[in-house]
């Protein structure tokens, strides 16, 4: 846990700066069990969707941890390099374990968005999956984002078809739209490299039908390819990503703040 991430029903009535953790909550397992934290001592922290700054362990208490939180100074968004970044990711529908590597991962690093698509190749009953209708996916992202050290949790969206995405997805015209893809791309992935805002749509396992193939291509995307080999779509997904990410300035580049 490299930021201790508070949300809103973490608040205590102590006032809008102060927070309760109670013992059985894995945060607060991870600052006694993992930290050590007594009273007195500071941690990175943040809000969910907010700022970034230090948490002060207040008191411990038999039934959890009293908190204070400071933003950092000056700090009014996420810093530069951090995230989130002007790119959207769209996956098509994959295995529940599968979805959950993706979650994480792009979430890591930094994408503002992530859309999973029902697909003509794709198992109907995926979309099904608990992973969605529990809250677990959510779990996920946040993981992912708590790794980073971040505090800005993707949006998370689900579409039965790709149909139905391309028909409700609104996207500025500066904005990029690759599809990636091992059957006809018309250039390299790296072409693309740094060139933000952006948005990737990733097929399922079986890849992308001719039928997608065609909606994609009637609604203005690039096709582009990551070489040869044929890749997982977690794989594909963040591989993908981090060339989309990379700039001369390497990756992460403040430009895109």
């Amino acid at each position: 846990m490299n930021i201790l991430l508070f949300f809103p029903s973490d608040r205590s009535d102590k006032g809008q700066s102060n927070f309760f953790l109670p013992l059985s909550d894995d945060r607060a397992r991870h600052l006694l069990k993992i930290l050590g934290a007594k009273k007195g001592d500071t941690v990175r922290a943040g809000i969910a969707n907010g700022l970034r700054g230090k948490a002060s362990v207040d008191e411990i208490q038999e039934d959890g941890i009293v908190l204070s939180f400071v933003p950092d100074s000056g700090e009014r968004e996420e810093p530069a390099g951090i995230g989130p970044f002007l790119l959207d990711l769209v996956v098509g529908q994959v295995r529940p374990i599968c979805a959950k590597r993706i979650l994480r991962e792009a979430a890591m690093l930094g994408v503002s968005s992530i859309s999973f698509v029902g697909t003509d190749l794709g198992e109907r009953s995926y979309r099904e999956a608990k992973l969605w209708s529990s809250g677990e996916a959510e779990r996920y992202l946040i993981d992912g984002v708590v790794q980073a050290s971040a505090t800005m949790i993707p949006a998370l969206r689900l579409f039965e078809s790709l149909d139905r995405y391309l028909s409700d997805a609104i996207f500025s015209p500066e904005y990029l739209r690759i599809t990636l893809d091992n059957i006809a791309p018309s250039k390299p992935l790296f072409e693309f490299a740094g060139k933000l805002p952006a948005v990737l749509a990733v097929g399922s396992e079986r890849g992308w039908s001719d039928h997608e193939r065609e909606l994609f291509s009637k609604a203005g995307w690039s096709f582009a390819g990551l070489g040869g080999r044929i890749l997982r779509t977690e794989t594909a997904s963040t591989a993908a990503l981090a060339i989309l990410l990379a700039t001369d300035e390497g990756l992460f580049s403040s430009r895109y703040r």
